[in-house]
């Protein structure tokens, strides 16, 4: 996580603090002179391990033709530890608890076995998948239900958004190959259950539904090989799949709680209205300043169908309530 993330947090974090010591809603109990909030703030940090398993390995195996079998060996170098945070709102008078999350997931040097046939041929080549990125920002809204001593349920909903880049040999350049700013609605429901008054289990599970834009860079330029992306406009990716996360929560102080839990995201990709059409040069020389092309171009169309995305880890995290 960068400096301009943290900045983000910390400012983020002292402006919901004055605020809530400004605007918190107080009022007296009838049995004396303590009070009891009527509302809070809550913000959650955590630090969650991910193993982050993309498209672009998922899909590794798509081949056009069944005589030539691929398969993919396991996925190194996929996994990395993130700050993601919590930031939410209770009203325990009005039963409802407005919520906004963010993380941001990047694996660089993602690679795996890959194993090829065709005909009597066999090869095994270690192969290295770009560099990608994705990123997920919530923002929810609930209704509190108290359906037992203890046991509190939550339903809602509210926007998702998931931003999805793909750096090629881009990476050290800053530059995208290919990135898609998603969003759309989502559905959530989440369990509270008050294990004793300072221990609380949690399960969560969001289904949601995200569609948009693609943007691509072209052409796209290696050491070797020079591809002309063609007939680009119109094509959207498409993200459908659910989030869960259990976690145990231990209040260690009236505003303080340690939390240990699991995160699983997973979703299918798929591209929509695709009808890209690859030319490329299989002996391009460039060198930073020239460039050349030789040979007879090769003409392709990529295919590409549905296929997941995963990211799933353990965090362990804590929460201040004001």
């Amino acid at each position: 996580m960068n400096f301009r993330v943290y900045y983000f947090l910390v400012s983020l974090f002292l402006f919901a603090w004055t605020v809530s010591s400004l605007y918190c809603e107080e009022k007296e109990t009838e049995t004396g002179s303590k009070k009891e909030k009527i509302s809070s703030f809550e913000f959650f940090l955590k630090r969650q391990t991910y193993h982050f398993t993309p498209y672009e390995y998922t899909s590794l195996t798509e081949t056009p033709d069944p005589n030539r079998p691929v398969s993919a060996g396991k996925l190194n170098q996929n996994s990395k530890v993130l700050i993601p945070f919590v930031f939410s709102y209770d009203n325990y008078e009005k039963n409802y608890r407005l919520e906004i999350s963010y993380f941001e997931m990047e694996i660089v040097n993602p690679n795996s076995v890959v194993l090829r046939t065709e005909g009597n041929q066999i090869s095994m080549t270690r192969e290295y998948i770009t560099p990608v990125t994705r990123s997920e920002l919530e923002v929810n809204a609930y209704r509190k239900f108290s359906i037992g001593k203890g046991w509190s349920l939550y339903t809602g909903g509210g926007i998702r958004n998931i931003n999805k880049y793909k750096y090629g040999s881009y990476v050290s350049e800053g530059a995208f190959q290919e990135y898609f700013f998603t969003y759309g609605p989502q559905l959530s429901i989440k369990s509270v259950h008050s294990i004793t008054s300072d221990i609380q289990f949690s399960i969560g599970l969001d289904g949601f539904y995200t569609q948009g834009n693609r943007f691509l860079k072209d052409p796209i330029l290696s050491s070797q090989t020079f591809l002309l992306p063609i007939s680009t406009a119109g094509t959207e990716g498409i993200y459908r799949g659910y989030e869960l996360d259990l976690s145990l929560s231990y209040r260690f102080f009236e505003n303080f709680k340690f939390y240990i839990g699991y995160n699983q995201i997973e979703s299918k990709f798929s591209y929509l209205d695709l009808h890209q059409v690859n030319v490329i040069y299989l002996n391009s020389q460039w060198n930073g300043n020239n460039f050349s092309l030789t040979g007879v171009p090769a003409v392709s169309q990529p295919i590409r169908s549905g296929n997941f995305e995963i990211l799933k880890g353990v965090y362990f995290g804590g929460s201040v309530n004001f």
